[in-house]
Parts: C-alpha cells; sequence; structure tokens
C-alpha cells in the first residue's frame, strides 16, 4: 500500500535541517526514532511494514497541523504539535495500543492519567517504568495541546481536555512592593544603558577595523572588550570577511541589540520584529512620540508600530548602519548566519545574555522586556484601555497576561479616589487654557486621529462637552501660545498626507484653535484687541507662561 505524502512544503527549513514528515507515525517504533535517522529506518524495513490501520488517524492529523500552516499559523506551533504528537504515539507503541482513529479516545484517556502520574512524582523521583516526572503546567500544556488537535481530528463536540484529571495550574499574581519595583525597572533601565552603548559602539568604524579585539567605553565607566577570531582582511570584502566568520559575532551582537531595543520601544513581540520589513519609513506625531508607516503618496497606510520621540534619532542612526551592513537584505533586523542555517535560527537570543553576564548585570529577555513596558504605561497612565491599545492587546488579555499587582500604583490609585470623591477636593481643573466643569465627555463630531479628552492630554480638552473657554485675554493669548507650540509639533511630523486622511493629532488641534480664535476676533471690538495683542507676543515669542518653558525646550 502507498501511504499519500504526509510532509509539509510550506514550511522553510535551512539546507541542513531535517524536513518534517509524520511517515513514522505509521510504523510501530517509528514516533520514538531519532528524526534524522527515521527515514533510512523506513526504507531499510527496519521498522517493518506499515500498518495500514494507522492511515485514517494520520492522515487527519496531518491535515490539522498543515492546515494551520497554510492559513499562516506559527512554524513553531507546527513544530511543537508534530513533537507532541509523536510523544504520544510513541506512548501508543510502547504501551502496546492501537495507534488508530477509532482507539484515539481511549488512547488518549490513558496517556493523559500516565502525564498525570508523572505530575505526582517526586521531583528527584522515578516511575515504575522509569519515567522522568514533570512539572503541573507541563502536564497539562502537552495534554491540552494534543486534545486541542485530536478535537479537531474527531470533531468532538467537548473539549478532551476536560474529562481528564489535569487541570490548568493557577498561578497567583503576588503584588510587588516598591523595593521590588524599582529594583525591577533598574535592572531594565542598567540593560538599556548597556545596549544603547553596545549600539553607539559597534559603528561602522568598528566594523572595518583591522584591530581583533576592541574596546567599548560603557557610561558606567567600565569597558566592555569586543572580541573577534582573527583582525579583517581588507583585500576581501565584507561578506567574505562574514563567511570567513571574521566580524561575524559582533556585527550579530549590534543586530541583537538594536532588536531587543526595539521591541522595549514599540511592545511588538519577538517573532514580528524578527520579520520586519526594511521599508521607506514614515514618521507621524502622535501624543508623546510617532506613528511609524509605510511612506505612499497616495494614502497613509497602517500604522507599522509607534516609538517614542527619543528614540527616532537612535533609529534612524541604525538604519543608515544596517544599509551599509547589510544592503541586499529585506529584512529590517538581518542576521549573519552560517550557510545551510535558516534564518529563524539565527537568534538563539543568547549574545547580548552572555555579554549583561560578562559585565554584571541582569539580562531581561524580550517577553520581560515587554511585561516591563506595558507595567511602566500602566502605572504612569493608570488607565487600562489606554495602555491595552498601545500594547495591541484586548483589555482582557492585559490584565489575564501582563499586569503585574503593584503597592506603588495602589497607592497611588487610593489618592486619585480620595481626590476624587473628598467633598473638600471635588473641584476639576483643566489642563488646557480654560477652565472644566465636570469629568472628560467627548463632543459627538469629533475629527478621526483627534486626541480624546482625558483631563491628562491638553489637547484633548478641545473637544471635551465639559471645557470652557474664558472670556478674557489671558486665554487668548494661551490660546495662541498653545496653537504656536502645535505648529512647531506639526513642523517635524512630516508632509501632510491628501485630503487630511490621517492627519496629523497636532494638525487637528490647530485647526480647532483657529475656529475659537476667530470666533474671539469676529464677535466683539473688544475681543478683536486682544486678538490682535495676542499675534504681536507671539512675533515677538513672548508666550503665555503655561508654555514658554515648554517651547524653548524644544527650540534649544
Amino acid at each position: 500500500m502507498i501511504a499519500p505524502k504526509l510532509n509539509f512544503p510550506s514550511a522553510v527549513f535551512g539546507a541542513n535541517e531535517t524536513h518534517w514528515s509524520l511517515d513514522a507515525l505509521l510504523y510501530k517504533g517509528g514516533a520514538a526514532s531519532d528524526v534524522r535517522g527515521v527515514r533510512i529506518a523506513i526504507e531499510s524495513s527496519a521498522l517493518g511494514e506499515m500498518l495500514p490501520e494507522r492511515l485514517p488517524l494520520v492522515v487527519k492529523i496531518h491535515k490539522v497541523i498543515n492546515g494551520g500552516l497554510v492559513e499562516g499559523g506559527s512554524r513553531d506551533t507546527a513544530g511543537r504539535a508534530i513533537e507532541l504528537v509523536r510523544m504520544f504515539a510513541a506512548f501508543c507503541d510502547e504501551s502496546n495500543r492501537k495507534f488508530t482513529l477509532e482507539e484515539s479516545v481511549k488512547n488518549y484517556a490513558a496517556w493523559t492519567t500516565w502525564l498525570f502520574q508523572r505530575t505526582k512524582l517526586p521531583k528527584n523521583g522515578r516511575g515504575i517504568s522509569g519515567e522522568a516526572p514533570i512539572s503541573a503546567s507541563s502536564g497539562y500544556g502537552y495534554a491540552a495541546f494534543v486534545g486541542t488537535i485530536l478535537d479537531r481530528v474527531l470533531e468532538h463536540p467537548s473539549r478532551l481536555i476536560e474529562t481528564t484529571s489535569l487541570a490548568r495550574p493557577v498561578s497567583r499574581k503576588s503584588a510587588i512592593g516598591i523595593v521590588a519595583e524599582k529594583q525591577n525597572l533598574g535592572d531594565t533601565f542598567a540593560m538599556g544603558s548597556f545596549l544603547q552603548d553596545l549600539c553607539d559602539g559597534i559603528d561602522l568604524g568598528m566594523v572595518y577595523s583591522t584591530a581583533r579585539n576592541i574596546p567599548i567605553i560603557l557610561r558606567s565607566g567600565k569597558t566592555f572588550v569586543c572580541k573577534d577570531r582573527s583582525p579583517l582582511d581588507k583585500s576581501k570584502t565584507l561578506r567574505e570577511n562574514f563567511v570567513e566568520g571574521v566580524r561575524y559575532s559582533i556585527v550579530n551582537l549590534r543586530v541583537e541589540a538594536e532588536l531587543l531595543m526595539f521591541i522595549g520601544q514599540t511592545g511588538i513581540n519577538l517573532e514580528q520584529a524578527l520579520n520586519a520589513k526594511l521599508v521607506n519609513f514614515f514618521y507621524i506625531g502622535y501624543l508623546d512620540g510617532y506613528q511609524v508607516k509605510e511612506f505612499k503618496r497616495r494614502r497613509g497606510g497602517p500604522v507599522l508600530f509607534e516609538i517614542f520621540k527619543e528614540y527616532k534619532l537612535h533609529f534612524e542612526r541604525y538604519l543608515q548602519w544596517r544599509v551599509k551592513i547589510f544592503p541586499e537584505s529585506p529584512y529590517l533586523f538581518p542576521f549573519i548566519s552560517k550557510p545551510g542555517v535558516r534564518r529563524r535560527r539565527t537568534f538563539r537570543n543568547e549574545r547580548v545574555k552572555l555579554a549583561c553576564a560578562q559585565m554584571g548585570l541582569a539580562y531581561i529577555p524580550p517577553r520581560q522586556l515587554r511585561n516591563t513596558r506595558v507595567n511602566w504605561l500602566l502605572r504612569h497612565s493608570s488607565d487600562l484601555d489606554q495602555t491595552a491599545a498601545m500594547a495591541q492587546h484586548t483589555r482582557k488579555t492585559l490584565v489575564r497576561i501582563y499586569h503585574r499587582p503593584s503597592l506603588q500604583r495602589a497607592l497611588a490609585e487610593c489618592t486619585r479616589f480620595w481626590t476624587k470623591f473628598d467633598p473638600h477636593q471635588n473641584r476639576t481643573l483643566s489642563v488646557a487654557p480654560g477652565v472644566c466643569s465636570g469629568s472628560p465627555k467627548v463632543l459627538e463630531k469629533i475629527p478621526h486621529n483627534a486626541p480624546t479628552p482625558d483631563c491628562r492630554k491638553t489637547s484633548g480638552c478641545l473637544w471635551c462637552e465639559n471645557h470652557r473657554d474664558v472670556d478674557s485675554f489671558d486665554y487668548v493669548w494661551a490660546l495662541t501660545s498653545f496653537m504656536h507650540l502645535k505648529a512647531m509639533e506639526l513642523s517635524k511630523s512630516g508632509p501632510p498626507l491628501e485630503n487630511g486622511v490621517g492627519a496629523p493629532p497636532a494638525k487637528i488641534a490647530i485647526d480647532r484653535m483657529l475656529e475659537k480664535i476667530d470666533w474671539f476676533e469676529k464677535s466683539s471690538e473688544k475681543r478683536r484687541a486682544w486678538v490682535q495683542e495676542a499675534r504681536e507676543l507671539m512675533s515677538d515669542e513672548s508666550f503665555h507662561p503655561n508654555f514658554s518653558t515648554v517651547i524653548s525646550d524644544i527650540k534649544k
């Protein structure tokens, strides 16, 4: 009997990697065989004859896993699924069970019982058959993964994992004390400073230097030495030096440091960052930073990611360095790899980790960087919805996965609560020119991209129903000064898009303030004189005290 093809043509493999296939599951003992040698074992009949009764189950399992890949699912998820299905099949072989479609539910029940027993073994103990203990979370994870596949194979009306003795361990989050929270942020900032020093130190001059070991003076006063196997050979191209292992580790260290900084700044996950492509980036001023898009003349395009304004210059320096070193690579973070190695495997998350250990610094992995960023944003904004939007997650996911209870944040929330409900402190102050008569409430007709009122963003008050203008010269002066500040912000945000689609928030705020000033100017002679005097003060660069310091800082 000829078996159908059970490989995965849509998965990408390196020249030295073994391609995936479920052929081994059709033979008794094949699931436990070495992946790299199972093909030879099948062709040499070392595993015996193919068992045709297994074919319906294996074909359906292949359809589920391969279907996930074709639909754009993660390659790592598919690889994990194949690994655990092989573990399940190996259990059936060792316990003399029929690995068939009809027996799959019984086999799954026996396998999960065996996993449950392993979770109860002593830490250093062994089972009757010599099996090692596993944690409760690992046992549940194995069973849930395979159970999900079998649910789809069998079109089961309920989840198989719910029929087992395994349960998802409940991880209770403990509150972080003030000292511990500061320590966590301190470690993150220390590593961030180290990453900045690495990125600044590994410039084009270092890459093209003929020295073998090159020191980098850190801002802490310490010295980090970038070591190479041999000096750069000037008679060869940089790519030829890479192939021979020269500057290989140093360049990859810089790219890995830049990747970690990028994740910490944007909050996108590791897989997205590794697959990000180099495009013609276009920056639009937004809140306290920039929205970054791909530049297209006739339309705005989707927002690729958001960055803080302080990171923009660093990011552009990296792009200039990256184009010189990797002129042909389409990726934003290209790593140098040995021939035959799949690109995703070139990031092993160890270069910066080893460098941090060498300098006595705590290493913060990508996932923890994202977690720290989310909690830092939440701590400073105290707005779950806004933080969830910036982290590209739902409110429920942010609370369940990322949010960490904080004593310091709890104290601040208690203070805000009593500030709001204490009858002696119930007056709301406007953060923009004018006064406030209540809580933030969005106007019905608010332009797209306009800042929403939240009693924190100055521009947000312009579209709040409870914001009130003041009939005074001081208000007109403050409004024109604020408009001047927004004009400075707009001048740094790039060219406007056609028809106002996706217009920067600064432009929308300026239009709103022009409407107000126009009303003052046309309403009476007295108010017109206020507007004229305010404009003369702008010409003399005499700004309202509420905005003069900020404007002066931007001009420096």
